[in-house]
């Protein structure tokens, strides 16, 4: 009898601890995460290796964009600089120069951008589908 439930306890506490592991949404908030402070590399060292979702797939995108030293933030300045300027360019011309002056220090900067390319591509191979997932809408965006 005392072994029954010695045994039925050993089971039931292997079944509870078995899930304490890291769960899927934690490691997207780490990965967020890093994305947020800029560590690009880490990302792309934690994500690249077993990619295999959508998610997984933009994170590196982003990773990459960033490492590029185009991520989101930094194309939203030059999106604001090209309207402030008053040397009468247009304003893509001067759009193209805030991005080329973003990126000269970086050697890599134009094979990170097509790597991030590739990985958009994973989630969304065209903008023109009418039922896109959430995750092809940012893309497209």
């Amino acid at each position: 009898m005392v072994k029954k439930i010695l045994g039925i306890s050993m089971v039931s506490a292997m079944l509870l601890l078995s899930g304490c592991g890291e769960s899927d949404g934690e490691s997207a908030l780490e990965t967020q995460k890093l994305l947020d402070e800029g560590n690009f590399a880490a990302v792309i060292a934690k994500v690249e290796p077993t990619a295999s979702t959508d998610a997984d797939y933009l994170a590196l995108g982003a990773a990459y964009m960033g490492r590029a030293g185009v991520a989101l933030p930094q194309l939203i300045d030059a999106v604001i600089k090209s309207g402030d300027d008053t040397s009468g360019d247009d304003a893509f011309v001067v759009f193209v120069q805030n991005i080329s002056d973003k990126t000269k220090a970086n050697s890599t900067a134009l094979n990170d951008l097509t790597t991030a390319s590739n990985y958009y591509k994973k989630v969304v191979a065209t903008c023109s589908g009418v039922t896109l997932s959430d995750s092809a809408k940012d893309v497209c965006l």
